[in-house]
């Protein structure tokens, strides 16, 4: 295969994913408007709770992240700019997280078992932040923006490969 073959593939796959990217947040966008008059109704008037906390950080995080996805994602910014996309889907894990501990200590009545499941919970934005661990780099495509680059030795990836 020509380099040129390799680099059309890749610019292939990079557009292809964007497309996906951008039509994933659009469809959200689009629920999100649609269901705004009932969450004015339902949320906005009502006494706050942790409830309606949990229902808001959920949803407005989400909406944050894919609104920063389409209009930051697609432009070409330096690397510490992407971080804050990172952060946002790293943190859209935690409400889930908190709910499911919560939804456990309301049946259970045991709040060492709602700890225990918070605790669980959380692993995944744990996982999420072992890649800041292994020094991931990146460089600029110029279409795309910075694009991530994998400095894992090949010591590392025999290791953990199979995970």
């Amino acid at each position: 295969m020509s380099p040129a073959t390799g680099n059309a593939a890749l610019f292939d796959a990079l557009y292809t994913g964007e497309y996906f990217n951008l039509a994933a947040a659009v469809v959200f966008i689009y629920d999100v408007l649609i269901t705004l008059d009932r969450e004015v109704a339902c949320f906005w008037t009502s006494e706050q709770s942790g409830a309606s906390l949990l229902f808001f950080s959920n949803k407005w995080i989400s909406v944050t992240l894919y609104v920063m996805m389409t209009l930051v994602g697609s432009a070409s910014f330096p690397s510490d700019q992407r971080l804050v996309i990172e952060a946002m889907t790293v943190l859209q894990l935690v409400p889930a997280a908190v709910f499911s501990a919560l939804r456990a200590y309301a049946l259970s009545g045991s709040k060492l078992l709602g700890l225990l499941i918070l605790t669980l919970s959380l692993g995944p934005v744990g996982a999420n932040l072992v890649v800041y661990g292994y020094q991931l780099s990146g460089f600029n495509l110029p279409p795309f923006g910075c694009v991530g680059k994998d400095n894992a030795t090949k010591a590392i990836t025999l290791r953990f490969g199979l995970l």
